[in-house]
């Protein structure tokens, strides 16, 4: 999922916006990359057999270009000289996934009803099945630190090249999800994933130099 939000954006930059990324920082993004295939050495041929695997990968390429797209057009209209400012700009975008949210639950609903085999109905925990404070309280949580992270990558878009913004966001959010996950969750870090994030703050600290 990370790949295309900092690869697409990056070929943006070098071909719409004719920027020009040092050797170092190209050399970073190769290091992000490989970092980020590093942790399922080994495993890919057994997480892909079965029957969907066609679904599969059809879907993570879906995801990548989605992922990216995103970076792209964000940063093509934060430079535009006909750009909404900021934070008008996020209350739009959050208003149409709201739309679009609520028009995908609804057709998801609607294409399980009357289907006694089909698979259970979704959405536990979002605002049509809250059971609990703790659970309305997470959401919010992850509403009000998205919305403020999303806010600051728009702010940086407006002057940092796309060759060096979107591929320090993703190194810093392999890196600190993984740190979340070990201090919060108390996940396991194998040597594989070690070795993935160990690479990542290398790539990360690389695209930062101009």
């Amino acid at each position: 999922m990370m790949l295309g939000g900092m690869t697409l954006p990056f070929a943006y930059g070098v071909a719409a916006l004719s920027e020009r990324p040092t050797a170092a920082q190209a050399a970073g993004l190769f290091v992000l990359v490989v970092s980020l295939f590093i942790p399922f050495a080994g495993r890919l041929n057994d997480n892909a057999r079965g029957e969907n695997t066609g679904a599969f990968i059809l879907l993570c390429a879906a995801v990548f270009a989605l992922n990216g797209c995103v970076s792209v057009l964000s940063k093509a209209h934060q430079i535009d000289a006909r750009a909404a400012d900021t934070l008008s700009f996020m209350i739009l975008t959050n208003a149409f996934s709201s739309v679009f949210s609520a028009a995908a639950i609804t057709a998801y609903l609607l294409g399980f009803k009357g289907d006694k085999n089909a698979a259970p109905k979704p959405i536990r925990g979002s605002i049509l099945t809250v059971k609990s404070a703790k659970q309305a309280g997470l959401a919010a949580a992850v509403s009000v630190i998205g919305c403020s992270g999303y806010m600051l990558q728009l702010s940086a878009a407006k002057n940092m090249p796309a060759t060096a913004l979107y591929p320090m966001v993703t190194g810093g959010t392999i890196v600190m999800t993984s740190a979340a996950g070990r201090v919060f969750f108390g996940e396991r870090i194998p040597w594989r994933l070690r070795a993935g994030i160990a690479l990542s703050i290398v790539g990360t600290f690389m695209i930062s130099f101009r």
